[in-house]
């Protein structure tokens, strides 16, 4: 096998080895010498290192430098004190390591919890001029910050692209940042050469500062994603981003607070023009229907999500609504009818994929229908409806006869809340099973009637379905045999790359005991 390999073109051999999983590529390599020079720059790219561990003993060997391209550290930090240095376990000098890692471009930052990235550790990665990606998914802060407050950043600005800084798990902890988290993205912000490079950033919104964003131009910047709290700052966001002229994706994952409602993108009365003349993906959550950039969108808009985050059902049931209570947050869905004055000012008929997340009203069947018509060439349409308090089942045929105009449609995801679902951990009470197989049936029979409605190109039909903590799409291939009714058939979990298989949480709840989730069922709409 090795002989046969060792035959293939380099650059085709390349190919095969990045499609194989690590340990696949583990132990191809143990084959031949050939076969393992070839794998090391693959199985080695990308690497990892417990930042608690940084002495020789446990760190990489020097002979696989040349192949690190991305470098991650895990852990709490060492500190970097030469007076507590152990002689028989010598540190490694980070700064100089780095520079001998030719082709190292990318790092991250994981699993700090609250002890922070230490000064002499940022001083180190970012004195790498080779770096172009950076991402902390934790807290930044350290106590060298309390220790030194006056003490300022002063390293040397990489052109990085990418720079991500997301800390959702750090919402359980008061104050929900720290000095440290922000002072890195503030410091990177104020330097012009960082914002002539970067072109993806993702941040949580306790970090972002927005001042010295606003007045900047962001040349290069192509998609922004912003997750946590509404931001404080008074400005709107088309003036925060404003100065970002090549924006192509933003994603607003905004949580309504007492403070801050439902997302505006713009003040009331703005004119124009719009900011981001080439933007593709819109998402944002808790959007207002009086906003009225949505009378601006460009017609180069592919995807556009106006959604709940975290999502609606979350607030239902118990632990859930219990969890997002106890961060100060609550929910303000828009009806039918608020979606309908959202959406009708939205001029963008090539629109190729749309989410909406609301609560029914008499307008029901019109929202649906204004959907049909104003987005023809819709692909991929999901929606999320809820029932008001002590509402009845869904109108399939009428939902199905309202969206059959999508001569297009492939792909349908669906939540319509109904009154039979299970409980997400109903599995635990007498009874559970049953209502499963209930739930399945039902769905199988709703997946017939809307392929039996919906237009030729319908493909997939994809239902929500809570179980535990997971909340899963259940997929339905729709199949038209010739001169026969169309019927739907389970397609199984995870046999569909294209397809979604699960629905994000928004943030992580924790595990509760599944028999105390049971004894709080009590709804909330």
């Amino acid at each position: 096998m090795a002989s046969r390999l060792e035959l293939l073109n380099d650059d085709v051999f390349l190919q095969i080895l990045d499609l194989l999983i690590h340990d696949s590529l583990n132990s191809l390599s143990t084959t031949s010498k050939t076969i393992r020079s070839a794998c090391l720059p693959v199985l080695f790219s990308s690497s990892r290192v417990f930042a608690a561990n940084l002495v020789w003993d446990h760190f990489i060997a020097p002979h696989f430098w040349p192949y690190v391209q991305h470098l991650t550290f895990v852990g709490a930090w060492m500190e970097f004190n030469p007076n507590a240095v152990d002689p028989n376990l010598p540190p490694v000098p980070l700064s100089s390591v780095l520079l001998k890692m030719p082709r190292l471009s990318g790092i991250s930052i994981q699993r700090t919890k609250h002890r922070g990235v230490p000064r002499e550790a940022l001083d180190a990665i970012f004195s790498l001029p080779r770096l172009r990606e950076f991402e902390i998914t934790e807290s930044l802060h350290h106590w060298d910050v309390v220790k030194y407050p006056s003490a300022k950043l002063s390293f040397p600005i990489p052109p990085l692209v990418v720079y991500r800084q997301l800390h959702i798990k750090m919402y359980r902890d008061h104050p929900r940042a720290r000095a440290g988290d922000g002072r890195l993205l503030l410091y990177l912000s104020e330097h012009q050469q960082f914002q002539q490079s970067l072109e993806i950033l993702a941040a949580s919104t306790e970090i972002m500062p927005f001042a010295a964003f606003a007045p900047a131009q962001w040349p290069k910047l192509r998609e922004i994603t912003l997750q946590g709290e509404a931001p404080p700052q008074s400005l709107p966001l088309a003036r925060v981003f404003g100065g970002v002229p090549e924006l192509r994706q933003l994603h607003l994952e905004l949580a309504c607070t007492t403070w801050f409602g439902r997302t505006m993108l713009a003040y009331p009365g703005w004119k124009g023009p719009m900011p981001w003349p080439q933007l593709q993906h819109l998402v944002v959550s808790w959007p207002h229907q009086e906003d009225p950039l949505y009378s601006h969108l460009p017609r180069s808009l592919r995807r556009l999500v106006l959604r709940c985050w975290p999502r609606r059902y979350l607030w239902i049931l118990m632990p859930d609504r219990g969890e997002l209570a106890d961060l100060g947050w609550y929910h303000d869905i828009l009806t039918a009818a608020d979606m309908i004055q959202l959406l009708s000012r939205c001029n963008v008929p090539e629109l190729e994929e749309l989410e909406v997340e609301y609560e029914e009203d008499e307008h029901d069947t019109d929202l649906l229908q204004l959907i049909a018509s104003a987005f023809p060439n819709l692909v991929t349409l999901t929606i999320f409806r809820y029932r008001r308090r002590s509402s009845s089942d869904p109108p399939l045929d009428e939902i199905a006869k309202a969206l059959s105009p999508l001569v297009r449609l492939r792909t349908l995801y669906l939540h319509l809340d109904l009154t039979i679902p299970p409980h997400p951990y109903g599995e635990y009470h007498p009874g559970g099973r049953e209502a499963s197989i209930q739930l399945f049936a039902t769905m199988n029979e709703m997946a017939t009637i809307f392929a039996q409605e919906l237009g030729p190109s319908l493909d997939t039909l994809c239902f929500l379905k809570r179980w535990r903590h997971m909340n899963l799409w259940v997929p339905f291939r729709i199949e038209r045999p010739e001169n026969m009714v169309p019927t739907a058939h389970y397609l199984g979990y995870g046999k569909d790359p294209d397809i979604k298989q699960d629905d994000d949480l928004g943030i992580p709840v924790f595990f509760r005991d599944p028999t105390m989730c049971l004894m709080e069922t009590d709804e909330i709409r």
